[in-house]
């Protein structure tokens, strides 16, 4: 879809170039605008068809509902900025409804809403289809998107690889060079620990283990493993008051984490 309107966009501009007295061109243009969420823009090519067809009540119409939805997106944008996610749900919808769901950074609004209400996993079903788009794979800001719910599923592995096809795209980046930093930090520290408890230092894992926590405690579902972990190590070391405190803290973090019901292995959650 975004593909097929950069090319009516680009149509319609060779159709004012051979005459720039055809307001349906300029009206076609806004629609292409508007599938490509460029609302200003659209708004503007619609007041040039207006200016030759004032009288042209669907342009009328659109430019209306644009100006609406421009008015919607500020007051999303400053919900999100003030974390009110639940109102800014539903506002989103509500312009997606208005808008279709074809418009790339509407889409990423919604993502992004659905992240900070702890919903990863139907966030990054979103950006699954984003991807399919043309270019998606050189937007760095939806790889970026996509890696953090990646992450908050507990998946860095898969988070790290969308970070470095990022940082191909724009090695200057530096809040993607700052998040793949942190998660390198995370997974390393956790390694290190799997390494520790195989060759049995216990006291070594734990110690790695804990760093890994400390760098980021709100990742819950990744950071379950690293309790899991912690909690075999201390059993190993007869700590067992310790090993149960964090086996709460792994069922807490992840309820349906059923490992952690019996203490088994460690080392490679």
């Amino acid at each position: 879809m975004i593909l097929r309107n950069k090319e009516a966009f680009d149509d319609c501009n060779k159709a004012l170039s051979l005459d720039e007295n055809n307001p349906k061109a300029y009206f076609r243009k806004a629609t292409a605008l508007k599938g490509l969420g460029k609302l200003e823009e659209a708004i503007i090519s619609i007041e040039s068809g207006l200016l030759l067809d004032p009288n042209n009540q669907a342009a009328l119409d659109d430019k209306c509902l644009l100006n609406q939805s421009m008015q919607k997106v500020s007051q999303l944008t400053n919900l999100m900025n003030q974390k009110q996610f639940r109102q800014s749900l539903l506002l989103v919808d509500a312009l997606i409804t208005t808008l279709g769901t074809n418009i790339l950074y509407i889409n990423m609004m919604k993502v992004k809403v659905l992240i900070g209400l702890n919903r990863p996993e139907d966030a990054f079903n979103i950006t699954n289809t984003m991807m399919r788009a043309a270019s998606a794979n050189s937007n760095v800001e939806l790889l970026e998107t996509r890696a953090k719910c990646l992450y908050s599923m507990g998946d860095i592995e898969n988070a790290l690889k969308h970070l470095q096809q990022a940082m191909r795209v724009d090695p200057d980046n530096s809040s993607v060079r700052i998040l793949l930093k942190k998660l390198k930090n995370i997974e390393d520290r956790k390694e290190e620990g799997n390494a520790a408890f195989k060759a049995n230092r216990f006291q070594e894992a734990i110690t790695a283990w804990t760093a890994c926590i400390n760098i980021d405690q709100e990742n819950r579902l990744y950071n379950s493993k690293v309790y899991y972990n912690r909690a075999s190590a201390l059993s190993k070391l007869k700590r067992f008051e310790e090993a149960i405190r964090d086996c709460d803290r792994a069922i807490d973090a992840n309820s349906e984490y059923v490992k952690v019901w019996w203490m088994e292995g460690g080392g490679d959650g």
